[in-house]
């Protein structure tokens, strides 16, 4: 009996050569698609978890915007410091990036620049809320990754758009109940709607800033798509530049252009952040400072040259890898089961955030509901593909975010964070 296994396609991409597999066992096709996508989807799941307790030691609350702009800027150099590791040969051709070039006039990609802001509005919205809260919140954005996705994406293969229209079918309901859990979140601050002790206004102005957040880091989409559209594009010139063919270097054809189009998309929001950071009245100290923040909210003043430059670092090296692991995941493998691993982030970010920095609500038993219903809910959201690595998936995302909320609500009790 013939064994088969499913080759993993690409989006915008042409299939890989079957005559490359026919040998392979299961176990190894496997572990090349989906077992390496594992991995990437899970080394930017702990990379990502990491980055609202990176904003909050580095003082970036004290000018959100200014600290964004040398963290993109950062995040530029590491970018293409991955395309001169990775694709040396691309990296470096004149003509392929004038190519780029001529292709940035693009409403898609224009629409991407305001991606490279969805830092700032975290910083911003932990000014008002528990960075607990805005946190959570701020995780909320694949809901709306997926309706930009499918507007964005739907040209993509038949049962990837299938599966996607069947995803936006079913955002309205689960989409109600994420905003129940996230009612939850915001009011687990207080741990009252109404009456003594509540400011709705900055709980207002924490949650939309959390939600202006989360609405620009789903706006990465537009980038994602600009660079597969421009993979099918620039097939020939890749495929004559690299000396391979276009079936071999499917997947690093796919990666280097959605590679170029986070770089320049990086590269705009430097601009950005700066401009609004210094228009809106922020200041950079020229003085070294200690680069480290203390609880309890920004610096007065103004932010370090220290801090400026710790984030440059951080934005080079931890959020360029961030960013390159989780696009080389989703590329790898369309099951939605490895993408759902990334709501894991959530769960390791409160982690981190009790035991590293605190967190001071006043009903933890709300914030953990909220949480729940919002992590199920996105989990609910990417169980459209078959194959048991998606259950896997649920119960691993599901079973971590129960027992974090649940070590908060014991933390809690016993006085601790």
């Amino acid at each position: 009996m013939k064994s088969s296994a499913r080759v993993v396609s690409v989006p915008g991409a042409a299939a890989p050569p079957v005559a490359s597999l026919s040998n392979a066992s299961a176990p190894a096709v496997w572990w090349r698609g989906e077992g390496v996508a594992l991995l990437a989807m899970l080394g930017s799941v702990v990379l990502g978890g990491l980055t609202p307790l990176i904003i909050l030691l580095d003082d970036g609350l004290s000018s959100p915007f200014l600290f964004n702009g040398f963290w993109r800027l950062g995040t530029s150099v590491g970018v293409f410091g991955i395309l001169l590791l990775f694709y040396f040969r691309w990296a470096v051709s004149i003509s392929l990036w004038r190519r780029v070039a001529a292709s940035c006039a693009s409403w898609s990609l224009a629409l991407a620049c305001v991606n490279g802001l969805e830092f700032a509005f975290f910083s911003w919205s932990a000014r008002f809320v528990d960075p607990a809260v805005a946190s959570v919140i701020f995780y909320s954005w694949p809901l709306f990754f997926i309706i930009f996705g499918y507007f964005v994406l739907r040209g993509g293969p038949g049962s990837a758009g299938a599966r996607r229209r069947r995803n936006l079918g079913l955002l309205v309901p689960l989409g109600l109940v994420v905003l129940v859990g996230l009612g939850y979140v915001v009011f687990s601050e207080s741990g009252r709607v109404f009456g003594t002790g509540v400011d709705l206004f900055s709980l207002s102005l924490g949650a939309g800033f959390s939600l202006l957040a989360a609405l620009t880091a789903a706006a990465g989409v537009f980038s994602i798509g600009w660079g597969l559209r421009l993979a099918v594009g620039l097939g020939p010139l890749l495929s004559s530049v690299s000396g391979g063919s276009l079936e071999i270097s499917a997947f690093r054809r796919s990666m280097f252009c959605a590679l170029a189009g986070y770089l320049v998309v990086c590269l705009a929001s430097v601009v950005l952040n700066l401009v609004v950071g210094f228009l809106s009245g922020e200041r950079l100290l020229l003085s070294f400072g200690s680069g480290l923040a203390v609880a309890g909210g920004p610096a007065a003043g103004g932010l370090a040259l220290c801090s400026l430059l710790f984030a440059f670092f951080l934005g080079g090296t931890a959020h360029s890898a961030h960013s390159y692991l989780l696009r080389a995941a989703n590329f790898r493998s369309l099951n939605l089961g490895v993408n759902g691993l990334n709501y894991l982030a959530p769960a390791l970010s409160l982690v981190l955030l009790a035991f590293f920095w605190g967190i001071e609500v006043a009903r933890v038993d709300y914030l953990a509901l909220g949480t729940g219903l919002i992590v199920g809910m996105n989990m609910l959201l990417n169980l459209g593909a078959a194959g048991l690595l998606r259950w896997v998936a649920a119960a691993v995302a599901l079973g971590l975010a129960g027992a974090a909320v649940y070590s908060l609500a014991v933390l809690s009790t016993l006085g601790v964070g």
